[in-house]
């Protein structure tokens, strides 16, 4: 098992790498789309672990302006494949890479999620002394039909309108996530716009629920 930082020579196989396994932890930044717009360099801290000519292990950080103003950074993969028999030891070595980061670069911590039924991993993962932050839980749709919303009299749900919102949208935001663990850093008005104009922006996906003239919260899909 060798240990490397992430060069020209392994790019295309870690991004293959982080595309295949990236789901069965948390595939939030390793979609294709995100993979083939993956750089190698200061912003994208990587390491791998290889045996025979094939990438086994893989850390890699992400390094961007909302998460460095948190005072911390994104795993975007912290992986070992399931059919390597060292993976215990691969991951220390993993976790010890992304703590060098860390002090390096004076940073708090690093998150990423996990799911639940991923007990081996979490049981490393706390071993190495990392802590469980918070849960987060999705929405399933099984629904055949869905009702319109009712809304109670002179409350109503309006599109976000751009150039005219932002500051609606961010003040709600900023307010109600203050104290929400992983996301009280406010997001500022040049990362809305750098949203509003990504692939990640869904057409009418944005709302603002009004009483009257008084915005009151936001939704986003």
């Amino acid at each position: 098992m060798r240990k490397s930082v992430l060069n020209e020579a392994w790019h295309d196989k870690f991004v293959s790498y982080a595309i295949r396994y990236g789901e069965e932890h948390d595939k939030s930044y390793t979609s294709r789309e995100d993979m083939t717009k993956f750089k190698m360099g200061e912003e994208n801290p990587t390491m791998i672990l290889t045996e025979e000519g094939e990438i086994i292990a893989v850390a890699s950080l992400i390094y961007n302006e909302y998460f460095i103003r948190g005072n911390r950074t994104r795993l975007r993969i912290f992986h070992v494949r399931k059919d390597f028999s060292e993976g215990a030891s691969a991951y220390r070595q993993l976790h010890q890479f992304v703590v060098e980061q860390l002090k390096r670069d004076n940073l708090d911590h690093a998150f990423l999620f996990i799911p639940l039924s991923a007990e081996e991993e979490i049981g490393l993962f706390k071993g190495m002394g990392m802590a469980v932050e918070r849960y987060v839980f999705y929405m399933e749709n099984t629904l055949k039909s869905v009702r319109k919303p009712q809304f109670p009299e002179g409350v109503i749900l309006k599109d976000f309108v751009r150039d005219r919102d932002e500051e609606i949208w961010l003040k709600i935001r900023n307010e109600a996530f203050a104290t929400l663990t992983g996301n009280s850093t406010p997001v500022t008005m040049e990362g809305l716009m750098r949203y509003l104009s990504s692939s990640d922006h869904t057409h009418k996906g944005m709302k603002i629920l009004y009483e009257g003239e008084k915005p009151l919260g936001i939704v986003q899909v």
